[in-house]
């Protein structure tokens, strides 16, 4: 309703404590660490790029999950369709709560890993990675229109009715490629790098296909004219 005031949407308490211990534990331990720490894993599984145990490149990550949850509370405040917001802040604010959760597991593989190389990043990340896929894409589903989170095609922007249907459809796709993924880590390098690249650029490519492709059906139909109108003032 025009003119009703909605409340906006807040940082949830697990990102709060979240980053409040990734920071305060990242600080005990950076005293600790050698003088060299694992900055980047290859294909294979094994590290392939040394660093210093700087304040730079300890803290990055932490940093970086700080900004996102700044990020992610101020962009239902600026977006056009903000109103929209309180139809999906539970599924938003889980979705927000699952990538911060996945920043703080690659951040504690690296500092452990800093101690134990013998760690098998290149199952848990790209496990992890599917499985964050496969949660987010069961929210998806929920989200009403906006400028920042979902499929934010030019057909699904430009139409309600294609932002739910492609939503719906990519919910499902995002899932179970998502699914997949995390079992793809099992297979030998670098077969499961691919497999998990393939699953999920296609997945993407293919709901990026279907959003123009059901806007077309529409827009044949003579179904779409008051909603593009609408979308160009």
């Amino acid at each position: 309703m025009t003119g009703t005031h909605e409340r906006p949407i807040g940082v949830s308490r697990f990102q709060v404590i979240i980053t409040l211990i990734t920071i305060v534990a990242t600080a005990i331990v950076y005293p600790r660490l050698p003088e060299r720490i694992p900055l980047h894993w290859n294909i294979q599984g094994d590290i392939d790029r040394w660093g210093a145990s700087s304040f730079g490149n300890v803290f990055l990550t932490p940093l970086i999950l700080l900004g996102i949850v700044v990020l992610f509370w101020l962009l239902p405040r600026i977006d056009p369709f903000r109103r929209s917001y309180g139809r999906f802040a539970g599924s938003y604010t889980l979705i927000i709560d699952m990538i911060a959760a996945f920043l703080v597991l690659l951040h504690a593989l690296t500092l452990y890993a800093a101690f134990n190389t013998d760690l098998p990043v290149g199952i848990v990340a790209p496990g992890a990675i599917g499985l964050l896929f496969a949660v987010i894409g069961n929210q998806l589903a929920k989200l009403k229109r906006n400028f920042f989170i979902g499929f934010r095609t030019p057909w699904t922007l430009a139409s309600d009715k294609v932002w739910m249907r492609t939503h719906r459809i990519g919910a499902r796709l995002f899932m179970a490629a998502g699914l997949a993924a995390a079992l793809s880590a099992f297979l030998p390098p670098p077969l499961n790098f691919i497999v998990f690249l393939v699953l999920i650029v296609g997945t993407v490519a293919a709901v990026f296909l279907y959003s123009y492709l059901y806007y077309r059906q529409l827009e044949r139909r003579g179904e779409l004219e008051a909603a593009v109108e609408a979308a160009r003032q």
